[in-house]
């Protein structure tokens, strides 16, 4: 084993700075999105999106027109570093990240900062659509059952996708509907069985369960063991979405 040995009040030896070392982790955790080594609270970025007219000339005037219109005048949050990307529509879309949020909207009154990545930029690997869409539903539940523009933007996108490449668009349409519907439907069900549960109890929004001594808490693992009995044999994802459709604003 290596002897290190203190000479001139400095550790002497083959041994590489605090320093450095605390520089280099810093540098780690700021490239994973981070921004204070204490905190760990994950940093948010801002982007300007827009269509690169010059790499887009080939699409039809419409779908551009449209793209464009979904960007206009945003700025949107996202929790991951964005890169340039061609999307489902064959279209390239250029990402601006905005340094100083505060200042440029001083200078852009026009610009709402918007906090849900638009479905226009999305990605799609070997045409496959439905795929596609599960895709979509899944990462964004719950903001296309609260935000109408968002699912509206969702079937737009669908319509065109489905007249350019000669398909059904109400399949499409409807497979969109059903799947929410049912998760609607599913997490209704639920929380109706929770709430009817004699050992639970609404207060102020905040949902309570008695736990052993017979006192109402609201306690997390004693609120999830009275949800898990109600929730079906699945994945453990199901599990925690369920259970975030009780944190109550």
């Amino acid at each position: 084993m290596q002897e290190f040995v203190f000479k001139n009040q400095s550790l002497n030896g083959n041994v590489k700075s605090l320093n450095k070392i605390s520089k280099k982790l810093d540098e780690i955790l700021e490239d994973a999105g981070f921004t204070d080594v204490n905190s760990k609270l994950t940093k948010e970025h801002y982007y300007t999106l827009s269509v690169d007219k010059e790499n887009s000339k080939n699409i039809k005037s419409y779908i551009n027109e449209f793209t464009k219109a979904s960007l206009a005048n945003q700025v949107f949050i996202s929790k991951t570093k964005l890169g340039d990307r061609i999307n489902l529509f064959g279209q390239t879309i250029l990402a601006t990240e905005v340094d100083d949020i505060d200042d440029f909207l001083k200078l852009h009154s026009n610009f709402s900062l918007v906090d849900t990545l638009p479905i226009t930029i999305a990605t799609i690997t070997d045409d496959k659509i439905e795929e596609w869409l599960d895709n979509i539903i899944d990462k964004n539940k719950d903001s296309l059952t609260k935000n109408t523009y968002l699912y509206n933007e969702l079937a737009m996108v669908l319509q065109i996708w489905a007249v350019e490449h000669d398909m059904d668009a109400n399949k499409l349409a409807k497979k969109l509907y059903n799947t929410l519907k049912y998760n609607a439907l599913r997490k209704q069900i639920i929380a109706e069985k929770v709430y009817n549960d004699p050992r639970s109890l609404l207060v102020d929004n905040q949902l309570m369960v008695l736990n052993d001594h017979h006192i109402y808490t609201a306690e997390p693992t004693i609120v999830n063991s009275l949800i898990d009995q109600f929730l079906p044999n699945s994945k453990f994802d199901n599990i925690i979405n369920a259970r975030k459709m009780f944190t109550l604003n």
